[in-house]
């Protein structure tokens, strides 16, 4: 017979106060939809009024993509900091050197304590590159 109590903690509460713990979420897979995902999230936490940055690793930094426009529009911080999409770079050392010093300045952010949500686009290719160190990620 059950009391209607429960040993596990329910969803936390969005009217009580804010529960600070680290959440991990890895968007993968081939085609559309890690960009969009990722954003969903953050655009749910901005409007909860959470410090939000999103972080592209790949795209150029002269990117004027929808999602930077959008960015933009609504006072979202967006950072595009590399130098296009890796299968297009004319100069692959170049690329790679970009995506460590920004990973440099992502470590910086996230230890900075500034920010609810951060997120880290396209993050997976520099490691799968072998560009920045998995073990020095995890």
């Amino acid at each position: 017979m059950s009391t209607g109590e429960s040993s596990e903690p329910g969803p936390q509460s969005v009217t009580g106060p804010r529960i600070n713990k680290g959440l991990v979420i890895v968007n993968t897979g081939n085609g559309k939809g890690k960009t969009t995902a990722a954003m969903g999230v953050l655009f749910r936490a901005w409007g909860r009024d959470f410090k939000v940055i999103m972080l592209q690793f790949i795209k150029h930094s002269t990117a004027n993509f929808g999602e930077q426009r959008a960015a933009k529009k609504i006072g979202v911080e967006m950072r595009a900091m590399g130098d296009g999409f890796t299968w297009r770079s004319k100069d692959l050392d170049q690329t790679a050197d970009l995506a460590r010093a920004h990973w440099e300045d992502c470590k910086e952010i996230i230890a900075s304590g500034d920010y609810d949500v951060i997120v880290l686009d396209e993050f997976t290719y520099p490691m799968h590159y072998g560009w920045i160190p998995v073990e020095e990620v995890i």
